[in-house]
């Protein structure tokens, strides 16, 4: 009897390890607001898909007025072979109700090239226009 709750176990916990990264990834999504990837292209003109390029496009769109600029970080990072996420965090912005913006832009390299698979963003409010922690809920 011990052996088949052995072997049930072992049918249930092996899929659920090889899926985790899969689940580390939407938990990555979670409460970002949806981006099309093509639409993401039209707002920032990202002329090139290659993460470095992307990264520096997207930072730059932001460039232009640093009043008030609290803090601004961009990471890239590759977590597996042929996949990249760029993030670009802007804290400190001069909007009457949005106090921070921070994109997420998943890449995925196929036939030669890098490809926008999934874009998500998030907003920060000022005190008194809503909420102060990232979430995908608009400000007021």
């Amino acid at each position: 009897m011990s052996k088949r709750w052995f072997w049930a176990a072992l049918l249930v916990i092996v899929p659920l390890a090889i899926a985790r990264p899969n689940w580390a990834q939407a938990d990555a999504r979670n409460d970002y607001r949806l981006i099309e990837p093509d639409e993401f292209r039209q707002i920032f003109g990202a002329a090139s898909i290659e993460p470095r390029a992307l990264a520096h496009d997207l930072f730059s769109a932001f460039a232009g007025d640093s009043e008030g600029r609290r803090s601004e970080s961009l990471e890239i990072t590759y977590p597996e072979p042929g996949q990249a996420v760029v993030t670009v965090e802007i804290i400190g912005l001069s909007d009457d109700s949005i106090a921070g913006s921070r994109y997420r832009v998943e890449l995925q390299y196929n036939d030669g090239s890098w490809q926008v698979v999934w874009v998500g963003t998030q907003t920060q409010c000022w005190p008194g226009r809503g909420h102060q922690n990232w979430s995908s809920a608009l400000c007021s």
